[in-house]
C-alpha cells in the first residue's frame, strides 16, 4: 500500500512540474511520506505465539492502567510529562510485539516508578533505581540504533564523501 502511495505522489509531482509551487509542495509532500513510510518499515515487529499474545495484550492494559496520562491530569505539569513518556514508549512496545519491554515497563510501573501524590508507597531510593534501570535500557536501545545507522549504506556513502 505505502509503495503505491509513493507512485501517487511520484505522479503527482510530474503533474504540477509546470507549476514551480505546486511542484515544490508536491516534492515536499512526497519527501515527508517517504521518510514516514521508511521509518515505519524500520521497525522491527516480533513474531509471537497465541499464548504471547494474549500475555502482551495482558501486560499491556495492566501497564496502560497504571501510567495513562488521564491519570495525573490532577499533577503539576513536570509530574506529567514521565507519565506521557511512558504511555509513549509502552504503546511503541505493543505496537511492535515487543512482550519483554512491555513487561519490564510493567514492572517499573508496579514498583512505583510513577504514582500521585496520593500516597506514595515506594521510597525515593526505589524510585530513582526504577528511573535509572528504564534508562539504562533507553541507552541500550540507542546505542543499537547508532550502531544500526552506522553500519547503514547511506551512512557509509555519507562518510565517503569528500566535501
Amino acid at each position: 500500500m505505502g509503495d503505491l502511495i509513493l507512485e501517487i505522489l511520484k505522479l503527482r509531482k510530474l503533474q504540477f512540474k509546470a507549476d514551480r509551487p505546486k511542484f515544490k509542495e508536491a516534492e515536499d509532500d512526497e519527501r515527508q511520506y517517504r521518510e514516514q513510510f521508511n521509518t515505519e518499515n524500520e521497525k522491527e515487529i516480533f513474531e509471537l505465539t497465541d499464548e504471547q499474545k494474549i500475555e502482551l495484550k495482558k501486560k499491556y492494559r495492566k501497564a496502560t492502567v497504571l501510567c495513562h496520562p488521564d491519570k495525573f491530569a490532577n499533577e503539576p505539569v513536570e509530574i506529567q510529562k514521565q507519565p506521557e513518556e511512558i504511555f509513549k514508549e509502552l504503546n511503541e512496545a505493543n505496537a511492535t510485539n515487543d512482550l519483554e519491554k512491555v513487561s519490564e515497563i510493567l514492572a517499573n510501573l508496579k514498583k512505583g516508578i510513577l504514582s500521585t501524590s496520593k500516597g506514595d508507597k515506594l521510597t525515593d531510593k526505589d524510585k530513582l533505581r526504577a528511573t535509572v534501570k528504564r534508562l539504562r535500557v533507553k541507552v541500550k536501545i540507542l546505542k543499537n540504533a547508532i550502531i544500526t545507522i552506522k553500519q547503514s549504506e547511506t551512512f557509509q556513502t555519507i562518510i565517503g564523501i569528500v566535501d
